[in-house]
């Protein structure tokens, strides 16, 4: 197979994020990944002409960092759409700055070739007990920077989606962030995870404001009943299976 038969390519640009959500493995495993990006440079030099790139679809979704934690990450975006890629960036959108979401979101306007699915789990009580160290406010304020760039484009209207990892912590706010994209005129869609249905203890690091002194908070984080992943329990004698090889090997 050639590069010019492939129509779909996912990207990994970066190890780097600033989260610590309790399912990544590079929470899990901490240290024991090198935190790098590719550069803008390194893009061109995997994809140097317009034919390598024309009509493809490009998936920037960070399995162990977040795409917009690289510097490079709008340069990469333009690169891509100018040259007739599609790019769908997926995002925790806590990092950069208003203006970097709103030109994001006029160039994915302008183009009719960008979308982003804002991976937001909790509404504004409960974002932050999955999505440590997030932020929701600077994440509204991005969401509502990237529609309103979206808005004042070609195109007139946003490409985003509003992802949502139901847990039984969060599904108290589930109304709120779907009034919430619907007002801001984006689509809303929910997410039974596998790794959630399967259970995990959550560690946060809090310190105190007065004496300064870190601790670590832990949370059993799951779901349950309706929430769960539909093949839950074949899952877990699956990984059952997994982890026995893994002390016999």
């Amino acid at each position: 197979m050639k590069l010019d038969d492939i129509r779909f390519i996912e990207l990994e640009i970066t190890s780097l994020c600033n989260l610590e959500c309790g399912l990544c493995h590079r929470t899990k495993e901490m240290g024991r990944y090198e935190l790098t990006s590719l550069t803008i440079q390194d893009i061109k030099d995997m994809f140097p002409t317009k034919q390598s790139i024309d009509n493809k679809f490009f998936l920037l979704c960070g399995a162990l960092g977040d795409p917009v934690a690289n510097k490079d990450c709008f340069s990469i975006v333009e690169y891509l759409i100018s040259n007739n890629g599609w790019v769908e960036l997926n995002s925790n959108t806590s990092l950069e700055t208003s203006k970097w979401w709103y030109n994001l979101g006029k160039l994915s306007s302008d183009s009719g070739k960008g979308s982003i699915w804002f991976c937001v789990d909790g509404y504004e009580e409960t974002n932050d007990i999955y999505r440590v160290n997030a932020n929701f406010k600077t994440i509204i304020r991005n969401i509502e920077s990237y529609v309103q760039g979206s808005k004042d484009g070609k195109q007139g209207f946003p490409n985003a989606t509003w992802m949502y990892n139901v847990f039984d912590h969060n599904e108290y706010e589930l109304d709120l962030a779907r009034a919430h994209a619907e007002r801001l005129g984006i689509k809303f869609a929910t997410r039974k995870g596998i790794g959630n249905s399967l259970g995990f203890v959550q560690k946060k690091r809090v310190k105190d404001k007065e004496t300064r002194v870190t601790t670590i908070d832990q949370k059993r984080l799951h779901s349950t009943q309706e929430l769960a992943h539909s093949k839950a329990d074949l899952l877990k004698e699956l990984f059952r299976i997994t982890n026995e090889q893994k002390r016999t090997s």
